[in-house]
């Protein structure tokens, strides 16, 4: 499976060919996996997984599951349209969500809970929250694990039907805040993880644990690791296996002028590949979302074109003074000043590499920096109006 290798000096991710090794197919309501060993979850908690939908495999069904009758029910079910979670003595009841996800796209899925409140993530995005109403999630020496369907009282639990790259469980709060790059193929143990499959050996009738000996799972014969679906990762509108600062020159291309994209990346489906929030319109949204993955958007790049240039700097000129248009404010401190100027100039390569010119601020600008020095603080309200 794809290898992650994130370039941080460059904003690149660098990624092999789409196709995985495999993938888990669920093709039907009795698909599962029987998994050894009871789970002890607490109240900090990660359930993610990396799955796709197709036409021929696409419905809500049952993801995850632990249940013992009146004492213990785990569970994470999703569907191409449908995402529910609900942790027995932590949450309220069912948390649903209903995302419509592309269908023939793979998509990170994540359920989290910092002890506080509970959350859903899908590709890296914040879709809603909640407060929690429990301490922690109650376990039963009798309940055993199931990916995919489950008898609960003498009825069958259907399982989702679709595709699982990996599944993840980890006794921690992994995701914060409202944008995360999210994981790829093949991901690793982190602190806490106490399941982790990735579904690469094609063929396997069992699957090993990747984070300890326990919780090792069996196949039935609805369940079957295939070859995976060749499906490319979102992010990359240029087609070229790489999710880096050129894709975000790409994505404002085919949001601004998509017949010019389309000659530039011919056979790259932009709907698909661009839809980063998953709400089926490629707008500015999925751009910020694009740059909220590789985090650029606070480094000199103040126009979001992928490039640090002179352009940033007349967009830096644009907004000096405001706290309201913040896209200059490179060190985020909710004002664009003189700092911000710095956070710029101290950027001396374009993030493609070639050296951009230094323009000095102008003679206003310069009234205005020393002005901001030496009357700002303590307030943060004092800005000069001079105009340029």
């Amino acid at each position: 499976m794809r290898a992650l290798t994130l370039l941080t000096s460059l904003g690149l991710l660098t990624l092999t060919p789409y196709c995985s090794a495999g993938a888990l197919a669920l093709s039907g309501p009795q698909a599962r996996i029987f998994i050894t060993d009871q789970t002890d979850l607490g109240n900090l908690l990660t359930v993610e997984a990396r799955v796709l939908f197709d036409d021929t495999l696409g419905s809500f069904g049952m993801l995850f599951n632990e249940w013992q009758l009146g004492v213990e029910d785990k569970q994470i079910r999703l569907g191409p349209s449908r995402q529910r979670a609900y942790m027995l003595g932590l949450t309220a009841g069912n948390f649903d969500t209903t995302v419509e996800l592309q269908r023939d796209a793979w998509h990170h899925v994540a359920w989290t809970s910092n002890g506080v409140s509970e959350h859903w993530y899908i590709n890296g995005q914040l879709i809603s929250s909640r407060a929690l109403t429990g301490t922690n999630v109650r376990d039963s020496p009798q309940g055993l694990p199931r990916i995919g369907s489950i008898s609960r009282d003498d009825a069958l639990q259907p399982a989702m039907n679709g595709y699982v790259d990996w599944l993840r469980i980890t006794k921690n709060n992994l995701y914060s805040g409202d944008s995360f790059l999210p994981p790829g193929d093949n991901v690793s143990a982190v602190g806490g993880t106490v399941l982790l499959y990735n579904f690469n050996d094609v063929g396997a009738e069992s699957i090993s644990n990747e984070a300890g000996a326990a919780h090792q799972g069996t196949l039935d014969s609805f369940a079957q690791i295939v070859p995976s679906p060749n499906a490319p990762p979102l992010g990359d509108l240029t087609g070229d296996g790489q999710i880096g600062v050129a894709d975000i020159s790409a994505i404002t291309l085919a949001i601004r002028n998509p017949d010019a994209y389309s000659l530039m990346y011919p056979g790259v489906d932009r709907e698909l590949v661009g839809d980063l929030n998953s709400d089926h319109v490629l707008d500015e949204l999925d751009r910020d979302a694009l740059v909220g993955w590789l985090g650029v958007g606070h480094k000199g790049d103040y126009n979001l074109d992928g490039l640090v240039d002179t352009s940033d700097y007349v967009a830096w000129r644009a907004s000096y003074g405001s706290s309201l248009a913040l896209d200059a404010d490179g060190n985020q401190d909710s004002f664009v000043d003189a700092a911000d100027y710095t956070v710029w100039r101290d950027n001396p390569l374009s993030l493609t590499g070639s050296p951009h010119d230094i323009p000095e601020p102008c003679s206003a600008c310069l009234a205005c920096i020393v002005g901001v020095v030496l009357c700002r603080p303590p307030t943060r309200h004092a800005f000069c109006s001079a105009a340029w």
